[in-house]
């Protein structure tokens, strides 16, 4: 099983407990001991886009950052067996992140 290298504060960030505060609930994304994280590609979305609570990464992180973090969370927190590369990263991540206009 390969062992990620997380290293930036924002990926350390990203894999610790993740708090998102809203006005009146605090969401903690399940990462460990969550069937949705079989699949490395679901991670390399969510954090290239976000999902509900979560932020997008889209322009804070490169693909190998984003690799890192993703062998992360499928590997070391849920014990998958895929490698991640930065091939499977470059697939999913699009021209324009989450909310910006790609007419301007």
């Amino acid at each position: 099983m390969a062992k990620s290298s997380i290293t930036t504060p924002v990926q350390v960030a990203i894999c610790k407990k993740v708090t998102v505060h809203t006005a009146l609930v605090t969401i903690h994304p399940p990462l460990a001991n969550n069937s949705k994280m079989e699949s490395k590609y679901y991670i390399i979305s969510v954090t290239i886009n976000g999902l509900r609570g979560m932020p997008s990464f889209h322009s804070m992180m490169n693909d190998e950052q984003i690799a890192a973090v993703t062998q992360y969370v499928h590997s070391d927190l849920n014990n998958f067996t895929d490698t991640v590369t930065t091939d499977n990263v470059a697939q999913l991540r699009h021209d324009f992140p989450p909310g910006s206009d790609p007419n301007e």
